[in-house]
């Protein structure tokens, strides 16, 4: 499903219950519940690209109505299994906003070992969980797990966000194509 405007119905924007669907390129707002949810039988669910903001749920939400899904313990490799597998979401550790005008935002993730992952970068619009929501797309980068489940440093650049707004991410098994819910935001400093 892609290019498409999804905004002020009841209930969850977008409903997933079944296996290898993408959702990209849309504009999901104003939203009842989730923007996204996926229910536990669904996996290899893919939500790429889209402007998700002001629903009263979560951006995206895997189980569904529970709130955001903590990540495993990092010893468990995101071993588990439901909705989108429970992909793990990346951990940002810094947002700074250069005097040259470019936000960079660094982080990491640990998740199944030895795999390839599509983080996507957003400009937050201050959701009241902390987790997203994917306001404005901002780029994306890749980035690999080691056998121990853990990945190198990841970096995303843009023009924008500026210093005070808020940032978040999400990470998409390239193998799988399961997509994570938003990460906890943080905020953008200054240099």
């Amino acid at each position: 499903m892609k290019g498409n405007f999804i905004r002020v119905n009841d209930d969850d924007g977008v409903n997933l219950s079944g296996d290898g669907n993408t959702i990209g390129d849309n504009s999901i707002f104003a939203n009842g519940g989730d923007g996204v949810e996926v229910f536990s039988s669904g996996q290899g669910n893919s939500v790429l690209s889209n402007r998700i903001s002001d629903n009263v749920g979560l951006g995206i939400d895997l189980l569904g109505t529970n709130g955001v899904t903590a990540n495993d313990l990092v010893a468990d490799k995101d071993s588990d299994t439901g909705a989108n597998n429970l992909q793990n979401f990346p951990v940002i550790t810094s947002a700074i906003r250069s005097s040259g005008g470019t936000t960079t935002i660094t982080g990491t993730i640990n998740s199944n070992p030895s795999q390839n992952y599509s983080i996507q970068c957003f400009q937050a619009d201050g959701d009241p969980s902390h987790h997203g929501e994917g306001q404005f797309f901002l780029g994306s980068t890749t980035t690999a797990t080691n056998a121990n489940g853990d990945s190198s440093v990841f970096t995303c650049t843009s023009n924008d966000p500026e210093v005070d707004q808020e940032v978040s991410v999400t990470a998409t098994n390239t193998a799988s194509g399961d997509t994570s819910e938003f990460s906890r935001n943080v905020v953008v400093s200054g240099p």
